[in-house]
């Protein structure tokens, strides 16, 4: 889902997000064999034995169905395979895995208002969700969240709060606002920072430890690229004509040549890959080695898979007018996607869908683009709540414990013990990452690292 102005989406219906690249352990087990094996691990204590799936994984079951099948085969690269996506089984969110999604609608791409949640599974096996701007939302009554900025492996989370309407579908109100608040705890606390953005500025990722936001100084100026909270604007590489920007985290940004041919350059304007001669490239995701590139002309859309060199290995073919959005992959392969169907997908041993699917068929899905071209709705994603489709935006593998403390905040300290070292200090509703490789068990404590990825321990009595 993006969250980016809809001046800078090329296509109506194709959702462009600026996310930094996903890098988590969120397996898929298929019981047709048709992807990698999940890895098997033992659930956090209390958990009971279920039909709920295991940890760090999606797992798939027999009755998921799906009668669509791909359609027309867009323009395709000589001597690349070219793979049609068909449907796979469903897959559903398991222990040790955190789900970041947003709702919105479907034919605008986006949400009109942005929005964050997480899913995540606790050790009971019941599935929980937080509003994670709900208490920003608190801070600036009559306000929206306008756009945001994540890194989600370092729950490190940024969101501009406009007061009256700041644009992105018309023009800015006069005397509208933009703060902007930022989380370093998952979402749960916002602070507000000291910068003071223009309304015209849209939040479009990470680059390394500073947002990178696009500023439009008037209607008819071109986009101009800032870091934040440095103030220091970013310029294209000399030479490199009409781009855009992508931003590609750690590794700082990277920029797309949007000229008919055009392919994506790194800073100092080498070529990472060549573009598609009669296409223009529409969006970039980078990838764990490589990058996934959508380009568009008027006969088609073209997915296609660069390895780390910027040799183009696999093109995915789903439909000359369906919507794909990729937001990352996940080590063992697959893609994180939101993709339209051309039919309806049926959950559970009723093969039953919501209603809004039926109307649209667009899926949160994993997308196994490397051997058998199988799209895999998950399950837990697959209703519209208030009407509104919820889009993927990250998955991130991990064991977690939940900060359960009412209003006070826990003590995570260097040692096991009261009087341990004070490493922080985390309200309610924060998820600690569980340590659990290479720790001596201490009774009363749990193992854990803090979002910033502090080693540390927590009183067990006060985390579920």
């Amino acid at each position: 889902m993006s969250n980016r102005p809809a001046a800078l989406i090329v296509l109506s219906f194709v959702a462009v997000i600026a996310l930094v690249a996903v890098g988590v352990a969120w397996l898929l087990r298929e019981t047709n064999d048709d992807t990698p094996a999940a890895v098997q691990r033992t659930p956090s204590a209390g958990a009971t034995a279920s039909a709920t799936p295991p940890p760090g994984s999606v797992t798939a079951g027999p009755s998921a169905t799906a009668s669509g099948t791909a359609s027309a085969t867009p323009p395709s690269i000589p001597g690349v395979e070219t793979v049609a996506l068909k449907p796979g089984t469903q897959a559903s969110i398991g222990y040790g895995t955190i789900v970041y999604y947003s709702e919105g609608c479907f034919g605008c791409g986006r949400p009109d208002v942005p929005s964050l949640f997480r899913a995540y599974r606790e050790s009971s096996g019941t599935l929980k969700t937080d509003d994670l701007f709900a208490s920003v939302l608190a801070k600036v009554p009559g306000a929206y969240p306008h756009s945001f900025a994540a890194r989600w492996e370092l729950n490190d989370f940024v969101v501009a709060m406009c007061t009256g309407y700041c644009g992105g579908e018309g023009d800015a109100q006069p005397g509208s606002t933009l703060r902007l608040f930022h989380s370093r705890d998952g979402g749960i606390t916002w602070t507000e920072d000291a910068a003071k953005l223009p309304v015209t500025t849209f939040l479009a990722g990470f680059v390394g430890d500073e947002v990178l936001a696009i500023a439009y100084d008037s209607p008819t100026a071109k986009p101009r690229y800032v870091e934040l909270p440095s103030a220091r604007d970013l310029q294209p590489p000399a030479g490199a004509g009409d781009v855009e920007v992508v931003a590609m985290g750690a590794p700082g940004v990277a920029w797309m040549r949007k000229e008919v041919g055009g392919g994506l350059v790194d800073g100092s304007g080498r070529e990472i890959f060549a573009g598609i001669p009669g296409m223009r490239l529409a969006r970039v995701t980078p990838l764990q080695t490589g990058w996934f590139a959508l380009y568009a002309n008027e006969t088609g859309m073209l997915g296609v898979v660069y390895d780390g060199t910027g040799k183009a290995v696999r093109v995915l073919s789903w439909g000359e007018s369906r919507y794909l959005d990729i937001d990352g992959q996940i080590p063992s392969g697959q893609l994180v996607a939101n993709v339209e169907l051309a039919d309806t997908f049926g959950f559970g041993a009723d093969a039953g869908s919501a209603v809004c699917k039926q109307q649209q068929h667009i899926y949160a899905a994993l997308i196994n683009w490397g051997t058998t071209a199988t799209v895999h709705p998950i399950s837990d994603l697959g209703d519209c709540p208030n009407g509104r489709h919820r889009f993927v935006n990250a998955i991130v593998a991990r064991e977690t414990v939940r900060v359960v403390t009412g209003t006070d905040c826990l003590n995570v300290r260097a040692t096991a013990s009261t009087t341990g070292e004070i490493r922080g200090c985390f309200a309610d509703g924060v998820l600690l990452q569980r340590r659990l490789e290479g720790v001596t068990p201490v009774a009363g404590w749990v193992a854990v690292l803090t979002p910033s990825g502090q080693d540390g321990w927590v009183s067990e009595a006060f985390v579920k």
